[in-house]
């Protein structure tokens, strides 16, 4: 759910699970840009996969495909044709009161 747009295409998210438990956790802010919409590097994206939104860790694994991650699950995909990414996270922001 995009909470608010900042700068140009960046906007802020909250995550609405606990995927990615060890990067992020519910609740917590997510600053994504919408301008980065193939993989550039290892990190946090928000993709589409059959009409659903999710964040997923994205890496290039040892034989040159990549790895779509969460911390319970992975899966080896030799391109990313199959999935559209929407945005890249830019920080985590820990839901932590202050």
């Amino acid at each position: 759910e995009i909470h608010e747009r900042l700068v140009g295409s960046e906007m802020c998210i909250r995550d609405r699970d606990n995927s990615l438990k060890s990067k992020c956790k519910i609740g917590d802010a997510l600053i994504l840009d919408f301008g980065v919409n193939t993989f550039t590097r290892e990190g946090i994206y928000l993709i589409e996969v059959n009409g659903e939104q999710l964040l997923r860790l994205i890496s290039i694994d040892y034989e040159g495909g990549y790895q779509i991650r969460t911390d319970d699950f992975s899966q080896r995909l030799t391109d990313l044709s199959r999935i559209k990414i929407l945005a890249k996270a830019l920080y985590v922001c820990s839901g932590t009161s202050l």
